[in-house]
């Protein structure tokens, strides 16, 4: 009689073991389905739903009251698509505005631009770069300033633009004021051609 008890025991802690084990197996992964795999979720292949600011330099000060960060030394900030560098560079978080001091390379998406002292604006993705020079499509431009005032379109004052590709071009086209569209046209109001 003990036998037959103790055997029915350890058949039904079996039964009851067996079935533990398949209700979990089918009970906690769709738990970990729903609860866990969307707010853990996040899709680092598209820059575009990145909202952060990434910044690195020889030194760093910070000013959490003021929200401003003053970077000095091979400085470098990446936010969304754009990446400056620079000799030294502030940001200002409240206004949403970067401003550098010595020579710079802003990357803003395909377009590069090489010069000194930028002041940029994150929110409208608009700024302005003294002693500029750049490469867009088949063309070269420099200019005394550079200003992004679109999603596409540049201002050069005082600039020149050619297309062609040698260290001292053949020929060129100086103005006092030029816009370009990119992947679109050159626009001057005076032009001297040289």
């Amino acid at each position: 009689m003990k036998n037959i008890l103790l055997l029915i025991a350890f058949i039904t802690l079996g039964f009851s073991l067996l079935s533990a084990q398949i209700e979990r197996e089918l009970f906690v992964p769709a738990i970990r389905d729903t609860l866990f795999a969307d707010s853990l979720s996040v899709d680092l292949q598209e820059p575009s739903k990145l909202d952060s600011l990434f910044y690195a330099a020889d030194s760093i000060r910070a000013y959490y009251d003021t929200e401003q960060i003053f970077l000095y030394g091979n400085t470098s900030i990446d936010y969304g698509q754009s990446n400056i560098q620079a000799d030294s560079l502030y940001i200002d978080l409240k206004k949403e505005q970067a401003s550098t001091w010595g020579t710079t390379l802003l990357r803003d998406g395909d377009q590069l631009l090489i010069g000194s002292n930028v002041r940029y604006d994150v929110r409208s993705q608009t700024g302005i770069i003294a002693q500029g020079q750049s490469f867009i499509e088949n063309g070269y431009y420099d200019g005394l300033e550079i200003r992004k005032t679109g999603s596409s379109t540049y201002d050069i004052d005082g600039g020149s633009f050619t297309t062609c590709d040698l260290a001292e071009p053949s020929y060129w086209f100086k103005a006092r004021d030029m816009r370009i569209y990119q992947r679109d046209k050159v626009v001057v109001a005076t032009f001297w051609p040289m």
